[in-house]
This record gives C-alpha cells, sequence and structure tokens, in this order.
C-alpha cells in the first residue's frame, strides 16, 4: 500500500504560502504521511479476542454426534495436546498407539490409567477442533498448521504459566506477600509490565491498574 499526501490550502498545516516555502511544506507533509501510516500499522497489528478460547472449550456438533471441547484444566486432555507436536515433522502422521506411547514415555500420563479407546476419544475432540486431520483411508493423523500453534500456546501456558503461578498465588508465603523488594513479587511486576507493553504493542486497552 502507498499513501499520497495532497494540500489545497498550505496554512491548514502551518505553511505560508511561498515557494520558498517548499521544502518546509514537503517537510511537514512528509511528517503528516509518517504518522498517519504509523496509525495503520498500530491498527494492521491490533488483535481482539474473537471468542476462540471460548469456542474451544465448547461442545463441536458433527453430525448428529456431540464432541465435549477442550480443556485446559482436563489433565489427561491435555497430555494428549503437549505429546501431539512431537508428531509435527512425521509425514506420515501419526496413530493413537504411537501417541499414547508418546504421552507415557514423556510421563504425561500414566500407562495403565490411559486405555487405546481413551486415546481415540480424545483425538477426537482434537479432530473436532481442527486441530489435526486424519489420513484419507488410514488409521492414522497429521497436525494441521493452527494444530501445532494451539497445541504449542495451550502447552506453555499449561506447564510454564498458570500452573506454576496459579500454586505460587494459591500458597504464598506470608513473610512476603506484601514486600514489593521481594524476588517473587519482583518477578510478578516484571510479567505485568510485560503484558502491559504486549497490549499496548497489539493495540489492546490494559485492563489492570495503572
Amino acid at each position: 500500500m502507498r499513501t499520497e499526501y495532497c494540500v489545497n490550502n498550505t496554512y491548514d498545516v502551518g505553511v505560508q504560502r511561498s515557494l520558498r516555502n517548499l521544502i518546509l511544506l514537503r517537510h511537514r507533509l512528509a511528517d503528516i504521511n509518517r504518522r498517519y501510516n504509523e496509525w495503520l500499522y498500530s491498527i494492521y497489528l491490533s488483535l481482539v479476542d474473537d471468542g476462540a478460547l471460548e469456542a474451544l472449550s465448547e461442545t463441536t456438533v458433527v453430525g448428529m454426534r456431540r464432541i465435549p471441547g477442550i480443556k485446559i484444566a482436563n489433565r489427561r486432555l491435555m497430555a494428549v495436546v503437549q505429546s501431539v507436536p512431537h508428531f509435527c515433522n512425521v509425514a506420515a502422521g501419526f496413530t493413537a498407539q504411537s501417541l499414547r506411547e508418546q504421552a507415557v514415555a514423556t510421563n504425561h500420563c500414566p500407562g495403565k490409567e490411559y486405555a487405546l479407546s481413551q486415546v481415540r476419544y480424545d483425538l477426537g475432540k482434537l479432530r473436532a477442533k481442527g486441530l489435526i486431520e486424519k489420513v484419507p483411508g488410514q488409521n492414522r493423523y497429521r497436525l494441521t498448521c493452527v494444530g501445532l500453534n494451539t497445541c504449542a500456546l495451550l502447552t506453555k501456558l499449561r506447564s510454564r504459566f498458570f500452573g506454576p503461578l496459579l500454586s505460587l498465588a494459591r500458597q504464598p508465603r506470608l513473610d512476603n506477600m506484601f514486600d514489593p523488594t521481594c524476588p517473587i513479587n519482583r518477578c510478578y511486576q516484571s510479567i505485568d509490565a510485560a503484558l502491559k507493553s504486549l497490549m499496548a504493542e497489539v493495540g489492546l486497552a490494559y485492563a489492570g491498574k495503572a
């Protein structure tokens, strides 16, 4: 996209009508054009919550079947979500058995408690949300591009962010809960500042305290 500037009255931009002011006029209009493009770029990068997280957890209707959604609090299902990306570079796809073996090998799910029928049931949930697709004519599955991004995001948020921070929030140390110099509280402040910066970058309003 290319933008061009045009002005009928130079006084509108604070420049008098004279050829001697041509260079000043060009600089003034170029600055206006630059700032306009910066605003357009900010709008282009803006992200709006379209309900994707809620839709992920909602029931999906496929024909006459109602398939439960994906709940990040479901430990067994998240073990599947965490294991599926291991097969992203396997062109032939993966089977329910190979996924079960992967989940057990990485200690995401106890083998005795995770039957093959449960694996297929969980894969059906991922398939209903478009995270995986079935290989035509075979009992194999492939990870979609959306599925890879979604599974990686959910895994990192749950295992490295929500889980540990929620545990820490529910079991705080009383001796430093309100101490702003405490290393843990400083980390919380850093996270808060980083979230503010991220929201400003993508054009979202921050809902917390200023």
